[in-house]
């Protein structure tokens, strides 16, 4: 039995939900057993993904489902963007395209911003860190990963790509969950372990980024059609400071208190 190939996250409770499914680690399952049979680097047809999840029940996750009263009212977000760019368009009739992108920065800023706001508003805060790792480093760095999640050091769950990614074929996708991307002192935990098994950069180098799973549901990749950041923390941002910052994106003041 395999889950659809989509990002989203498993619910929770005190045994793992998805025991039984084949792509993901099972309750009887040692991490080196999981590996020997689900190894990273093999080929899969049946599933995209290969999950790990955390049998704490401290760590339980809530179940996020794509709650249609977020999506419609998300929906209204994007409509009244478009309504703004249509009025610039129309107002404007010789614009260029990069212009109009331009004027409507302070737009974009402030869909972001409210998609976020009704995400927590909802209750749909989980999200993830998000890794890169080249083909020849995948084994290291998933087998590393499954340890942490196993042994209570992360979060929930992670999952790997069983393939290559486009346009970057030598490497796979691992997301790293949170519960909640509104309790920054967790994500910046979860970024700390991450950091201290090397597989994110403390120089404020080229880091890793976390996207909340509400962009995910809303089928916002990095080259969605609004021109919106997806991420909304990042790995050079937090491990500099004591306290975690907004990747930058617009996001200038805080979203919670």
């Amino acid at each position: 039995m395999s889950l659809p190939n989509n990002e989203d996250s498993p619910s929770g409770s005190s045994v793992p939900p998805f025991d039984g499914y084949e792509n993901h680690k099972q309750i009887d399952e040692t991490v080196s057993q999981y590996l020997r049979r689900l190894p990273p680097m093999g080929t899969y047809g049946d599933f995209f993904w290969i999950w790990i999840d955390n049998p704490h029940p401290s760590a339980e996750m809530a179940r996020h489902a794509k709650s249609q009263k977020f999506m419609s009212q998300a929906q209204k977000l994007f409509y009244a963007y478009r309504k703004r760019r249509s009025a610039v368009e129309d107002s404007n009739p010789n614009i260029l395209l990069g212009t109009v992108t331009r004027k409507l920065t302070p737009d974009r800023e402030k869909l972001k911003e409210s998609i976020i706001k009704l995400a927590i508003a909802k209750g749909m805060t989980s999200g993830k860190w998000m890794l890169f790792p080249q083909a020849d480093d995948v084994p290291r760095a998933w087998k590393l990963i499954c340890e942490a999640v196993v042994e209570d050091r992360l979060g929930p769950s992670a999952k790997i790509g069983t393939e290559g990614l486009k346009g970057r074929r030598n490497q796979r996708l691992i997301c790293v969950y949170t519960r909640d991307f509104s309790d920054q002192e967790d994500v910046r935990r979860v970024a700390e372990e991450l950091a201290s098994m090397n597989l994110a950069p403390r120089d404020g180098s080229k880091g890793l980024y976390y996207k909340p799973d509400a962009f995910t549901h809303l089928n916002l990749n990095s080259d969605n059609a609004y021109k919106l950041t997806t991420s909304i923390y990042c790995t050079g941002d937090i491990l500099k400071s004591s306290k975690p910052k907004l990747e930058k994106s617009g996001l200038r003041k805080k979203l919670w208190s």
